[in-house]
């Protein structure tokens, strides 16, 4: 944004990709094109300050550059572009889990095609093993795969995951629907699963308060069955933010091995895939399978101010109770494929366990393609 009277500027907007040609409209919005994985999209912001017609023309004219004309080479069709490679690095560290995560990701510019291929060596709780993991978003569908093999104590698993995602976006409301087939075996016995979840999010603005309301649901069935779904409120403000949510998951309650079951503890892993531990309740404050069972509840409030979430959460198992209270910082980040990183997962925080008066402290990074 650039004001002709004083030429100073100021920046509009932020984006993963690129914003490319901009053009002012005499009502002060802005349109420009975002490029994202799948191509171009048309993007406007609102007004920042109202442009009398006529006047917006004669300020772009009066700050004008021009550049030398030189002629374009021929187009070429895009594909899977330039793969370029980049170092990462994660782990975490949590009651009876820690694990060091060391790998490359290898992509291109846009993030059509990106590609995770990570080794980790943990103790405890820890995943020891490696992964790789793709994902091609130059479709309607986003297609990904993921093979693996890790070890966590005593237990080892090996496989992969095939799945597609699509995403869908409206006007203040975002939804999404994911497929995946998983085979693989667990302590030598297959562990085949046919794995679904879907959510939809609603957002509202009134002036400078924000609200959204979001529905998650996701269920396995296979050698393993089970089925939950996650509620959510949030309400933002410019200074801070309030979140509510509730949680409730079912397996069946046949299931022998505590991997069939629900479970709540530990961290979640960059090299194993998400639909492998898709029965577990991560909670870092927690040492993995702390709880094990076949009906769970949680309820969680939170208020995040400056970064920092204060928050209370309830953890109930079967007949069991567990509640804990702390402070965390949490970040998300999509994939950010113009620096060559992929999509990142990290919580830091500390906790009181309420029921056995302890403290515990936990960070986790973790890496998506």
């Amino acid at each position: 944004n650039l004001d002709p009277r004083s030429d100073v500027s100021a920046p509009v907007t932020r984006t993963v990709g690129a914003a490319v040609s901009p053009a002012p409209s005499p009502d002060g919005r802005l349109f420009f094109m975002s490029l994202q994985p799948d191509g171009f999209e048309l993007r406007v912001l609102a007004a920042q300050r109202s442009i009398p017609e006529g006047r917006a023309v004669e300020e772009r004219t009066q700050k004008m550059r021009v550049f030398d004309v030189a002629q374009l080479g021929a187009p070429k069709n895009y594909g899977i572009g330039k793969q370029e490679i980049d170092w990462l690095a994660g782990g975490s560290y949590a009651r009876d889990l820690h694990a060091v995560e060391l790998g490359a990701r290898i992509g291109d510019a846009v993030g059509r095609l990106d590609t995770v291929i990570l080794g980790s060596i943990g103790g405890d709780f820890g995943m020891r093993g490696g992964s790789i993991a793709s994902t091609f978003r130059g479709w309607p569908v986003e297609i990904g795969a993921q093979i693996f093999s890790a070890k966590e104590r005593e237990a080892s698993m090996r496989g992969g995951v095939l799945r597609a995602m699509k995403s869908m976006r409206w006007p203040l409301t975002n939804a999404y629907a994911q497929a995946s087939l998983v085979a693989s075996r667990l302590d030598g016995g297959s562990r085949n699963l046919a794995y679904a979840t879907a959510g939809v999010q609603r957002r509202q603005i009134f002036g400078p308060l924000r609200t959204s309301e979001s529905v998650q649901l996701e269920g396995a069935h296979g050698d393993a069955t089970y089925a939950g779904g996650v509620a959510d409120v949030n309400v933002q403000t410019n200074s801070y933010a309030m979140h509510f949510a509730y949680e409730r998951r079912h397996a069946n309650g046949d299931a022998g091995s505590p991997y069939d079951r629900l479970s709540v503890g530990g961290l979640p892993s960059s090299i194993v895939p998400d639909e492998v531990l898709a029965s577990r309740v991560f909670e870092p404050a927690y040492e993995p399978f702390a709880l094990v069972g076949d009906r769970y509840e949680g309820r969680r409030v939170d208020v995040t101010y400056q970064g920092l979430t204060v928050f209370w959460q309830q953890h109930l198992m079967n007949d069991e109770d567990r509640k804990l209270a702390g402070i965390e910082r949490t970040f998300s980040s999509p994939p950010i494929p113009i620096v060559n990183l992929p999509a990142a997962d990290i919580t830091v925080g500390v906790a009181r366990l309420l029921d056995d008066h302890r403290t515990r402290f936990w960070f986790g990074l973790r890496w998506r393609p």
